[in-house]
């Protein structure tokens, strides 16, 4: 329930995030019986009979599934989609703004006016440093469907190089941007490594080719599908963004929380964040601007963002509950 950020830990306690408590709403509304409190006496009564042997385990399982089946099925056929409103009016169209989920498990605020207005407002995620810091301690693992084009040993080895390391993290797909990086890391006469670790996207094999095609490619690492990245993110020196558009992408968050610089192209977003707790640096959103901001990052160090997590979180939270 964590992961799906239905519950967020705060002091060692589980508190209902707003999406769970839609859910739940949303399962009394529709599963009322189920969610009474007398069917958890009940059925555990009917456990208490089967571990007494004075009840079948299977007659009883088949008397709670059939119908329960039969109720969902119902349900998926009519209930209608969850619509959170906020109080927030779209400032383009002045229609409600809705507090929507992504596929990626983040918040936002999209314009009730959806396809015709595509409004959307960033609700900055929230970051969970004690989790980050404990999986980037742990070894460089590849799962059973990463895909990268070298070995772990060959990872590991330019990990602890005293080359720098230049990441960045994200799908693979067009907005990133990973196709102008990619050309823009190639102009460079330099030892540095490019690293790109990637979830899935339509760009990937467009990406990889590219990357064959380099003349820089053995300083190009492009990996699909990590679980785990957050030891290979430690081990760099710097993370890059190089997107065309983005609200505050959760791996900046992550990077900072690993004491991970961060350069981004200009993104207004972006922008604002790093002129709010200092350092980052921003590059022009554009292919010369990356070109000019590589050459940068290669040469020079970038500032670190510092930031308190337990009271950015406060923040954000309630930025969040006010904005709805």
């Amino acid at each position: 329930i964590q992961t799906r950020k239905y519950v967020e830990k705060k002091d060692k306690a589980l508190f209902p995030t707003l999406l769970g408590r839609t859910v739940c709403k949303q399962l009394v509304s529709q599963f009322a019986d189920i969610m009474d409190y007398k069917f958890t006496a009940g059925m555990e009564e009917k456990l208490d009979a089967i571990a007494e042997k004075k009840a079948v385990w299977n007659k009883v399982l088949k008397d709670f599934y059939t119908p329960f089946m039969e109720e969902v099925n119902s349900v998926m056929k009519t209930a209608q989609k969850v619509v959170i409103e906020s109080d927030k009016i779209c400032p383009n169209c002045g229609k409600k703004m809705l507090v929507r989920t992504s596929r990626y498990g983040n918040q936002f605020l999209g314009c009730s006016g959806y396809p015709e207005c595509k409004t959307i407002i960033s609700i900055n995620n929230i970051i969970d440093k004690q989790t980050i810091e404990k999986k980037s301690n742990e070894p460089i693992a590849f799962d059973d469907d990463t895909i990268s084009n070298v070995s772990i040993s060959r990872l590991t080895k330019i990990l602890n190089s005293k080359n720098k390391k230049i990441i960045s993290i994200g799908r693979f797909s067009k907005e990133k941007g990973y196709d102008r990086l990619i050309n823009a890391f190639d102009t460079l006469d330099t030892k540095s490594y490019l690293i790109i670790i990637g979830g899935f996207g339509i760009e990937y094999k467009n990406i990889i080719e590219m990357q064959k095609k380099c003349k820089n490619k053995d300083r190009i690492i492009i990996i699909r599908s990590m679980s785990n990245p957050y030891p290979v993110l430690k081990k760099c020196d710097v993370m890059i963004i190089s997107s065309l558009y983005e609200g505050l992408p959760m791996v900046i968050l992550e990077a900072i929380s690993l004491n991970i610089p961060v350069a981004s192209t200009n993104i207004d977003s972006i922008v604002t964040f790093f002129n709010k707790y200092g350092g980052g640096y921003i590059m022009d959103n554009s292919y010369k601007g990356i070109c000019e901001g590589l050459n940068y990052i290669t040469k020079n160090e970038v500032k670190k963002v510092s930031i308190d997590s337990d009271k950015y979180n406060e923040e954000i939270i309630k930025v969040f509950e006010r904005e709805i």
